[in-house]
């Protein structure tokens, strides 16, 4: 896990210059690699790295690496950050084909691939990967990103060229980019809690898509994406469910085998649900000695802590349990490094800070649950789908009108009704949720009404909605072949939730602590058959849980009944009881002040005025009010960021 940086000229480009710019994006990433720093400069490109040893802590696998095999003599250089799962397999079959590494680094894997096979090279990697690599032959620059977008990788087109980081703090770095807010960034973070990608907070800045390549020569761009999830079934036929369960079962154990390959400690997320036990479990099953990582807060009571339960389960596993109570002191000591490490406001991101500062105390690397709800349909949203599917054969007699009467009478709900299940039962059963990215909306912080209100009109214009992506985003899943309402989910939360904000603050409130996180439930190859699985092995409508029926049944013998059916906790912060209190509320008072915002001109202040007042005087910190206070946090980030950043 590393840093990484390129700026590319069209035309060449004083060299001292590049130099001095390249250094300048590196130092600003400098906690995404500790362990050291290096740059390749000519005329044409510039390549930057910090390095965070995981793999051949030795000098052999330091970067900018250039390729050593005989044939290349030197040819491609290459900075890249993340992992290659499979690089050991590779590696042996590149030592057939005569090609012999001299590291035992996963990035001399990349080099000797793209040698063999190019571009294509990429569907050979196994893993989470963002690189730049530069053919000094052929002045060919090839940069791409892994399938799901575990790592990032920004670009911004320069009055020269095209400058690339893993982090918007290290495009700015380069002094190539103008500072310009992106108000529609802003817009999407308020509706959806995230910014939604390729955008990104700034203006002419983006993200490289997940599963997308891009090259550049000659001054020619080209982008394309080389893979999707796809929902067909294995071979054309459905596999029966004692050999989807056997399958499942032998394609875990081979991903998590290859996820722990490390040459430096590693633990695991321990929150005492199924997804974090099951790798716990699976652990001790290979021989595999686990430490073990979570997080409990001091306010909020049952509501806000899982240490308990993740205490039983590791000692139920015999691991090395680590737990650390978390005050608001803790988080107001460490908010600066919150807000800069956070790279682009978010509504999530505090959680994976605290567990990620718990486990770099004692391990270089951890492993994660993320994933698995979303591929094996395990939030309640999922069931929720299901119900709306069975109860068809009575909405289908609901004349068509009702409908558009449902989703407009939904929208001007109050938030604390529109957040019952029951009430969106109602909603459904009237035809409110007539497709499956209408249903997609639950996730919604703010509706467009709403933030017409919260934002000024010089600002924004016209505040749209997330709703026609997650249609377009439809399109593309009908052409990965899914066709069931539970596929479309689960295509929509790997595609928005689980990009925009899952994996992209994972990746941003880790490496600002110098801890590389792995995801074997996002193994491309373990996620392509469970994609594949008909949606009733995931979802049967009678679990006692909200899904991972198939996941459960495959590793009944390693899982008791006390984590398999214990009710599901989100990993959520007591931050609608801390912002109420001391320290952190004179923080918010001071960062949305009315001066403040009406200088800034980006709030409308007297809706935000009565925003917080309302927040503030509300008694009901459940976790079930999180859009009320999310709201008046999101203005305070937003506020934050841009002291720091602009």
């Amino acid at each position: 896990m590393c840093g990484i940086a390129a700026i590319y000229s069209a035309t060449p480009a004083d060299e001292t210059d590049l130099r001095r710019r390249i250094q300048q994006m590196t130092d600003s990433m400098a906690h995404r690699g500790p362990d050291a720093d290096g740059a390749f400069v000519d005329s044409t490109i510039a390549l930057g790295h910090r390095r965070l040893s995981i793999l051949d802590l030795s000098p052999l696998g330091a970067q900018p690496m250039v390729s050593r095999s005989a044939s290349s003599n030197g040819r491609y250089v290459i900075v890249f950050n993340g992992e290659i799962y499979n690089y050991l397999e590779l590696n042996r079959a590149l030592e057939a084909r005569g090609v012999n590494a001299q590291s035992h680094s996963d990035t001399e894997t990349i080099l000797n691939l793209y040698e063999l096979y190019g571009d294509a090279c990429l569907e050979h990697l196994r893993g989470m990967f963002a690189f730049v690599l530069w053919d000094t032959v052929e002045k060919k620059l090839f940069a791409a990103r892994d399938r799901f977008g575990q790592k990032p990788l920004l670009y911004a087109k320069t009055p020269n060229g095209v400058v690339f980081a893993s982090e918007l703090k290290g495009i700015i770095a380069s002094g190539l980019v103008e500072k310009r807010l992106n108000a529609a960034a802003l817009d999407a973070l308020f509706e959806t809690g995230s910014v939604i990608q390729p955008q990104t907070m700034l203006e002419g800045v983006q993200m490289l898509m997940p599963a997308h390549a891009l090259t550049i020569q000659h001054g020619k761009e080209k982008i394309w994406r080389y893979w999707d999830i796809r929902f067909s079934k294995q071979n054309g036929k459905t596999i029966s469910y004692n050999d989807a369960k056997t399958e499942l079962r032998r394609l875990f154990f081979e991903t998590l085998k290859q996820h722990l390959i490390s040459d430096v400690p590693l633990g695991v997320f321990l929150s005492g649900g199924i997804d974090s036990s099951l790798i716990v479990a699976a652990m001790r099953q290979i021989g595999q000695e686990t430490k073990t990582y979570s997080v409990g807060f001091d306010a909020g009571g049952a509501a806000y802590n899982e240490t308990h339960h993740a205490k039983q389960v590791a000692e139920r596993y015999g691991a090395i349990h680590t737990e650390l109570i978390l005050s608001q002191s803790d988080i107001l000591n460490d908010l600066d490094t919150i807000v800069y490490g956070i790279d682009q406001p978010s509504a999530d991101g505090l959680n994976s800070y605290a567990v990620s500062k718990a486990a770099r105390r004692y391990v270089t690397v951890a492993l994660s649950g993320l994933g698995s709800d979303e591929i094996f349909g395990g939030y309640t949203m999922f069931k929720f789908a299901q119900r709306l599917l069975d109860l068809k054969k009575l909405t289908r007699f609901v004349p068509s009108f009702v409908s558009p009467v449902a989703v407009g009478l939904d929208s001007v709900m109050p938030e604390s009704l529109r957040e019952n299940w029951q009430w969106r039962g109602v909603v459904g059963v009237l035809g409110g949720y007539d497709d499956t990215a209408r249903t997609y909306t639950i996730r919604t912080i703010t509706a467009a009404r709403e933030r017409r209100k919260i934002f000024t009109a010089d600002f924004i214009h016209n505040s749209t909605s997330a709703y026609p992506l997650y249609r377009q985003a439809l399109g593309e899943a009908a052409i990965a072949d899914a066709k069931h309402p539970i596929q479309e989910l689960s295509y929509l939360e790997l595609k928005f939730y689980m990009l925009n904000t899952l994996l992209r603050d994972t990746d941003a409130m880790s490496m600002i602590n110098s801890l590389e996180v792995r995801v074997p439930f996002l193994d491309h190859q373990f996620a392509e058959f469970v994609a594949a699985l008909p949606p009733e092995y995931k979802i049967d409508g009678v679990t006692k849980n909200t899904g991972k029926k198939i996941l459960i049944d495959a590793f009944s013998d390693l899982l008791p009944p006390e984590i398999i059916y214990r009710k599901k906790m989100g990993f959520v912060f007591p931050l609608g009881i801390w912002m109420k209190q001391g320290k952190f509320r004179d923080i918010i008072d001071d960062a949305t002040s009315e001066t403040v915002v009406r200088e800034r001109g980006i709030f409308n202040s007297a809706e935000l005025q009565r925003l917080k007042h309302n927040f503030f005087n509300s008694a009901d910190n459940s976790t079930q009010n999180y859009r009320a206070y999310l709201k008046v946090w999101l203005a305070t980030l937003t506020e934050l960021w841009l002291r720091r950043f602009m």
